[in-house]
């Protein structure tokens, strides 16, 4: 066989392991000593495998693909099978041997097996590499997980017990992502704390710790339920504090207290965030840390701390135009509810406190502060229904409850912007968390629901 052939079957050079690694429907990439580097495209022009020889190859210079295979260049050594997840970028194994077009790399991941129930950095046949944990029993959740794309760290704990702790190679176990929305419940417990010590009553007007709001009529429960009346984002930037609650103070309201459901998207934590910094002297970001999440160890944060900065991830595809197109029609309920677009990759962002939307987490830990609902650690009231209605920011028939949680069927959670999701499922012991950096639809965390439902089921 010549550097160059042609034609050559996976039949004619045997399966992965074997001293030759073939083609099917393309040409053979190169040799290299008695070892043939292939390139196999499937029936679909997006499925693209690159594969090479079990045994080391020495030799580190790169070796060009043919244009019509859609894959990307390589680079040797490799040591083991290497699967890619998207015709346009692989992934490898040892150090990073693979990049795609536009030069994103990624770290190395194994794909062997240790004890049984614990995996890691294995692979699916034309999926993502996984990296991570997952109890046996599990293993339709690593699937589901491996089909989400790039960006994406579950974690999800039944009865107490962790069963699935998994993140993409681009993400680490120590990543922080932006949890959108999926933080308003963690928001609101602060504010239930309090209630909790009889500091403030949900019945009490807001004037009564907040006097520049002036309105009588609203009061603490219409701040954490969605129905104050005040969902337009204020025209001052959020993250400056001081100037955003000023001016929520001081806008008309768009609807009276308690008239309408509609999620409050921006203003849900600045609403909350001042009640409790009225009332306690802390910053929300502040006292969430040191009254909730620091105690119970989770690993989440409104406003990052400099020392945490590294580890948040970016997030991916969030421009101008999503942004715009997301807002809708200008004048339109969600069109004032989002309000301009921001650059949540930007360190000011991470470190301000927005808190309605900034929330920054792991997986672990927000399935961590729902196993925590799940154990009674948290205040009364989470998971209560507090009002019905169809939501004009949601379109949608929504129940929200006492801490600004959606109760959605058997399970009571949040969702975030892109794709973000976390909740608790009581009647299955079920605490997790789907957080994601490549923005999207909630296709991805819903298919793994499903995994982790029927797995969970199968366990019992």
């Amino acid at each position: 066989m010549g550097s160059w052939g042609s034609g050559v079957s996976v039949e004619d050079v045997g399966a992965s392991g074997s001293p030759l690694v073939g083609v099917v429907g393309a040409t053979v990439v190169g040799v290299v000593g008695a070892t043939v580097v292939g390139v196999v495209v499937g029936a679909a022009p997006s499925t693209v495998v690159v594969v090479a020889a079990e045994s080391p190859v020495d030799d580190s210079s790169p070796h060009p693909v043919p244009a019509t295979t859609n894959a990307v260049p390589m680079t040797m050594p490799v040591s083991r099978l290497c699967i890619r997840y998207s015709p346009s970028v692989v992934v490898s194994s040892g150090s990073p041997s693979w990049t795609s077009p536009d030069r994103r790399w990624f770290p190395s991941a194994r794909i062997e097996t240790t004890r049984p129930g614990r995996r890691t950095g294995w692979e699916t046949d034309g999926m993502s590499l996984v990296e991570g944990t997952v109890a046996a029993g599990y293993r339709n959740v690593l699937d589901a997980v491996a089909g989400c794309g790039p960006g994406v760290a579950v974690s999800a704990i039944v009865h107490g017990r962790s069963v699935v702790d998994v993140w993409t190679p681009d993400l680490t176990d120590e990543s922080l992502v932006c949890t959108w929305s999926a933080v308003k419940p963690v928001t609101g417990t602060c504010l239930l704390l309090l209630v909790d010590r009889e500091l403030v009553g949900l019945d009490d007007p807001v004037v009564s710790v907040w006097p520049e709001i002036a309105d009588e009529r609203l009061l603490v429960r219409h701040l954490l339920t969605h129905t104050a009346g005040r969902v337009t984002a204020p025209d001052v930037p959020l993250a400056d504090w001081s100037r955003s609650v000023s001016a929520l103070a001081q806008a008309d309201s768009d609807w009276a207290p308690g008239e309408v459901v509609c999620e409050h998207a921006m203003t849900f934590g600045h609403l909350v965030g001042e009640v409790v910094r009225r009332i306690d002297g802390r910053s929300l970001g502040q006292f969430l840390a040191e009254e909730i999440t620091g105690p119970l160890g989770l690993d989440i944060h409104v406003g990052v701390s400099d020392d945490d900065l590294s580890r948040v991830a970016d997030t991916v595809g969030l421009d101008r135009q999503w942004w715009d197109e997301a807002r809708g029609a200008p004048g339109s309920v969600r069109h004032r509810a989002l309000g301009p677009w921001v650059d949540v990759n930007d360190p000011r962002w991470r470190r301000s406190e927005i808190p309605a939307v900034n929330g920054h987490a792991s997986a672990r830990g927000l399935a961590g502060f729902w196993q925590a609902y799940l154990d009674g650690r948290l205040p009364d009231g989470i998971d209560r229904s507090a009002v019905t209605g169809f939501d004009r920011f949601v379109d949608d028939e929504v129940t929200w409850t006492s801490a600004g949680a959606r109760i959605d069927g058997p399970d009571v959670g949040m969702g975030g912007l892109g794709g973000q999701w976390a909740a608790a499922r009581p009647s299955s012991g079920l605490a997790w968390a789907f957080l994601t950096t490549h923005v999207g639809d909630h296709e991805r965390a819903q298919r793994v629901e499903d995994a982790l439902v029927d797995a969970a089921r199968s366990a019992c």
